[in-house]
């Protein structure tokens, strides 16, 4: 908990960097577990896709056992839902969600690195996409040694969609999302 306050103090302090940062993924939600229903059950085993955009996000740093970890916080991102279920994801998700922050993980050994998008409204719903499989491509760092944030796509990514609310749990396995930068 502590760490999570160092986090949030430092994304208020070191302020914006340069660029929006914008995650685009899609997934099928092919788990559902939870007492339920929720108003999300009709998204169980279809796919549903999104772009996050971090406008003006705030920039803050930290270190985590053998990880850097640069942290990107926005309070006004643009959200786009895409595919067949759009309408839905939309205006059940990604409508509700309003605060969105990433994350890039560069750790020793590098293959412990990871990438993450999430939100939580802190009103019942959540949404958080972790990955594990960040290219060599993405291991750069500024002249601090924390890392950098580039174009790339991350793999063996999981999510997680709950919905506290309603006691129920979506869940997506291996799948990537496109970070641009």
């Amino acid at each position: 908990m502590v760490r999570v306050c160092l986090l949030l103090l430092l994304l208020v302090a070191c302020g914006g960097d340069e660029g929006n940062l914008v995650a685009s993924t899609s997934f099928t939600l092919s788990e559902m577990s939870g007492a339920g229903p929720s108003p999300l059950d009709p998204l169980y085993q279809q796919v549903i896709g999104f772009d996050v955009e971090l406008v003006a996000p705030s920039t803050g740093y930290d270190t985590a056992d053998t990880c850097k970890v640069t942290a990107q916080d926005s309070e006004m991102p643009v959200l786009t839902a895409t595919g067949a279920t759009a309408e839905m994801v939309q205006n059940n998700i990604l409508n509700l969600l309003p605060v969105w922050s990433a994350k890039l993980a560069l750790c020793e050994p590098a293959d412990q690195s990871t990438a993450t998008v999430e939100s939580d409204n802190q009103g019942g719903l959540a949404v958080i996409i972790g990955c594990l499989g960040v290219p060599t491509s993405a291991l750069v760092r500024d002249s601090s040694g924390n890392p950098k944030w580039t174009d790339f796509t991350a793999t063996k990514c999981q999510a997680t969609v709950y919905d506290q609310l309603h006691g129920r749990l979506f869940m997506s396995r291996d799948f990537s999302m496109t970070i641009r930068h």
